[in-house]
């Protein structure tokens, strides 16, 4: 059996769901999220559609609250609907402008609608602001491995393939939690394109 990983699932949604611990969210909005979800995991198009108009309501409400945008991005990109999936990223950019891993997550969108002048552009302040952020950071502190890896996907989405599999290498060798390594180990030997579009994993690789 094969299965799709994206970095969507395998990286971004760390960042984003943390957000729920800096804020409050509406019950009522949050109900209208999940929900969305639900309908929006059928998979077809109608039924996007119908979760992208609950998410736009949950917003509506609580335009505070991250995880609609990021859920209605994710369902506008399966749509196809990239110039949309911008916008809303763009506002997610504007709620937290020091976020890498949204900024790196439009960029892949910008790159799937085939405008790599914009998605450069998001890929190089993300990795400027990591720089910055490992530049402060003690080895020792939990997120610095994070950061690494982040760094990493950011220097394979900017062709520097040799550069981020070094330190996904790096990082893999001297993890010490099997259950983190086997999770590192997958992706070893991706490139841009895997990052992008997702990449078939078969069920033993992990």
């Amino acid at each position: 059996m094969k299965t799709a990983f994206t970095i969507f699932f395998a990286l971004f949604l760390f960042a984003v769901f943390t957000a729920e611990a800096q804020h409050n969210i509406n019950p009522i909005a949050r109900k209208l999220n999940d929900s969305a979800v639900n309908i929006g995991m059928a998979g077809d198009d109608d039924q996007l559609r119908k979760a992208i108009d609950l998410f736009n309501q949950a917003i509506k409400i609580d335009s505070n609250n991250i995880l609609p945008y990021w859920n209605k991005m994710n369902f506008q990109n399966q749509l196809k609907q990239y110039n949309e999936a911008i916008v809303t990223g763009c506002q997610m950019i504007k709620m937290r402008p020091k976020d890498v891993v949204i900024k790196m997550t439009v960029g892949e969108i910008y790159d799937r609608s085939e405008d790599s002048i914009n998605s450069k552009k998001l890929y190089n302040t993300a990795l400027s602001i990591l720089n910055v952020q490992l530049d402060t950071m003690s080895k020792r502190n939990a997120e610095y491995r994070l950061c690494l890896e982040k760094k990493a996907f950011m220097l394979i989405l900017l062709n520097q393939a040799e550069n981020g599999h070094e330190i996904l290498n790096e990082l893999y060798n001297s993890e010490i939690d099997e259950r983190k390594k086997t999770a590192l180990k997958m992706f070893l030997d991706w490139n841009k394109h895997d990052i992008i579009y997702g990449k078939e994993t078969t069920s033993d690789s992990y």
